[in-house]
Order: structure tokens, then C-alpha cells, then sequence
């Protein structure tokens, strides 16, 4: 029996580590935008440390992602990367912080929508209300990013508790299995 989306509970670990980062660089940030060296630091480190972990990958993976997971997630990464690089670049020399935080934030939760592909309907929801906080942030400028860096790491946290909490393991697709084949 193939699960579907093979490595919903590294990308379940991968969001709370991400969300804890953002809660903490929102801590220690302004209220125009997070403390940026924790935020790289700890986005680094969770790419790195959970995302690219082929140990890890191997533990909790459930199988192979497909071809087309694959293509998707490099899609959504690229878009991501470029998008927020692009506006980092544009915007930098405006000063607006927040605008450019915001609008970081936006793309990012944009680029979770199409990971309902690689990792089912947890990412469809993560996308719609990481989006709808960063859009929040965008039409409400005089509301402190603390309110909205504070809902983007509680949004993550708790998806990816639910993606954890209800991603089958490697025990309980054996089992399946072997249940259906009797």
C-alpha cells in the first residue's frame, strides 16, 4: 500500500521548527518586522537540519516522492525564492520594512498552496490562512507585525502538529498492508 504524500511528517516537524522560528525572531523583532539574523538562522537550520536530512528523510519518510511531488515542490521553491528576493531587492531602498515582511510572508504562504500536491489538504489550509494573515498585515499597516509574525508561527505550529498527528507512520502502513492482504 503507497501512502500518498510519503513525507507529510518531516514537512509536519519542518513547520513547527520553522513556526518556533518565526515566534522567536517575532520576539526579538520590531514592530515593523522579526529579528532577521534568528529568522535566517533558524530557517537555515531547519532546511538543512529536517528538510534536506536524508537520515531523517529515511526514518520517517513513508516511500518516494513521485515525479510529479517533485516538480511541484522545486516550482513552488523557486517561486518562493524569487518572489521574496525580488521583492527584498526592489523594496529595500523604501525603508517599509514591514511592507517588505508582509509581502514575504504573503508569498510564502502563496507557495504552500500547491504543496497540497506533495503533502495533501494540511497544505491547502496552511497556504489559505498563512495568506489570509500576510493580506491582514498588508490592509491593516497600522497593526504591529508582532500581531502578524505572533498568527504566521502559531498557524505553522499548529499545522504541523496536525500533520504529525494524523500522517500515518511506517508501522501503521506495514500494518495495512498486511491487513489487506490477508
Amino acid at each position: 500500500m503507497n501512502y500518498p504524500y510519503p513525507r507529510q511528517r518531516i514537512f509536519g516537524i519542518f513547520l513547527i521548527a520553522v513556526g518556533l522560528t518565526m515566534g522567536l525572531s517575532t520576539i526579538f523583532g520590531t514592530d515593523q518586522f522579526p529579528q532577521v539574523l534568528i529568522f535566517l538562522i533558524g530557517y537555515i537550520l531547519s532546511l538543512v537540519g529536517i528538510m534536506f536530512n536524508s537520515r531523517l528523510r529515511r526514518k520517517l519518510a513513508i516511500g518516494e516522492a513521485t515525479a510529479k511531488q517533485e516538480k511541484v515542490s522545486k516550482l513552488s521553491l523557486i517561486f518562493v525564492a524569487l518572489a521574496c528576493g525580488i521583492t527584498g531587492s526592489v523594496l529595500n531602498g523604501s525603508n517599509d520594512y514591514r511592507l517588505i515582511w508582509m509581502l514575504i510572508l504573503l508569498f510564502v504562504g502563496l507557495h504552500f498552496i500547491p504543496f497540497i500536491v506533495v503533502h495533501g489538504k494540511f497544505s491547502l489550509l496552511l497556504g489559505i490562512l498563512t495568506t489570509l494573515n500576510a493580506c491582514f498585515g498588508l490592509i491593516l499597516p497600522n497593526i504591529s507585525f508582532y500581531v502578524f509574525g505572533a498568527i504566521d508561527s502559531i498557524i505553522k505550529i499548529l499545522i504541523g502538529i496536525l500533520l504529525i498527528k494524523y500522517s500515518p507512520n511506517k508501522q501503521s502502513i506495514a500494518y495495512d498492508s498486511f491487513a489487506l492482504n490477508k
